[in-house]
């Protein structure tokens, strides 16, 4: 049996003294400048306020300001203020997680100022030589981003009337299911964009390996709508969306125009 250790704590810390007429920030060897946040959740820095002699100081009459800044082009893309906790001295700076759709993984500059009641903002320094930056890292690891829609825009005509097949056909490509992606949810969902098209859609499955050829063969019929291993259009425009459920590793699509079609079939979205 595995044992599986998870931790709670406040990892970002921001420890800062203030004197008289300033703040800087306490940057001994046990302190950090570096703040590590993850996208898709809150995120908080801890801030905490002494004097030199370690003794924590009331904060409620001072604002103290962040400002995140790109390291590749200098440019401020988000501003936050902490706010005042009950205990003394500590004030807690709070990223939402809609803040963090704005920010893109990877290291950001942050400067903090300290901003009087009568709106002077002065400068809270990061170490002994008047620097005032912190290093900010965003990271994905919690929210990844959603896999890209697959999109078959390219179908090529694998049956004639012209060369005596019973109806034309036109046969997209190959695109990777659900099992050859390792999903567990056997969930696929289409969209199917046409304009006034009559006619019949096919979509198939294959649980090769390897990317199957164009063989007839390599392939299966999957039934959509009514247990039909079609889906019949009459005179459709716009969107229409169809969800099914299987493990394939691959999926191709076919249409195939009615006698009376005069519209046109445009191209099929594949989610899994």
């Amino acid at each position: 049996m595995s044992n599986l250790k998870l931790f709670m704590y406040q990892y970002n810390t921001l420890n800062l003294v203030k004197k008289q007429d300033y703040f800087y920030l306490d940057n001994r060897s046990m302190n950090r400048k570096e703040f590590i946040v993850h996208k898709g959740m809150d995120n908080i820095i801890h801030i905490k306020v002494t004097n030199q002699d370690r003794k924590q100081q009331n904060v409620y009459n001072d604002e103290i300001q962040a400002d995140i800044i790109k390291y590749s082009t200098n440019e401020k893309v988000l501003t936050r203020f902490a706010v005042p906790t009950l205990e003394k001295g500590c004030a807690d700076l709070k990223l939402t997680e809609a803040d963090m759709n704005s920010l893109v993984e990877g290291q950001y500059k942050v400067s903090f100022k300290n901003v009087a009641e009568d709106g002077t903002k002065t400068p809270i320094y990061s170490d002994y030589n008047n620097g005032i930056l912190c290093t900010l890292i965003v990271k994905n690891d919690a929210d990844p981003s959603p896999i890209p829609t697959q999109v078959a825009n390219v179908f090529n005509q694998t049956k004639n009337t012209d060369n005596g097949d019973t109806a034309n056909v036109f046969t997209s490509g190959s695109f990777t299911g659900n099992q050859k992606k390792n999903f567990r949810d056997a969930t696929h969902t289409i969209g199917i964009y046409s304009t006034t098209f009559t006619g019949n859609v096919f979509v198939e499955g294959s649980l090769s390996l390897q990317a199957p050829s164009s063989d007839d063969s390599n392939w299966a019929s999957i039934p959509i709508v009514n247990n039909l291993e079609r889906i019949p259009m009459a005179n459709v425009s716009g969107v229409t969306y169809y969800s099914f459920t299987g493990n394939f590793s691959y999926l191709r699509f076919k249409y195939s125009p009615g006698p009376t079609n005069s519209g046109t079939f445009e191209k099929i979205l594949l989610r899994n």
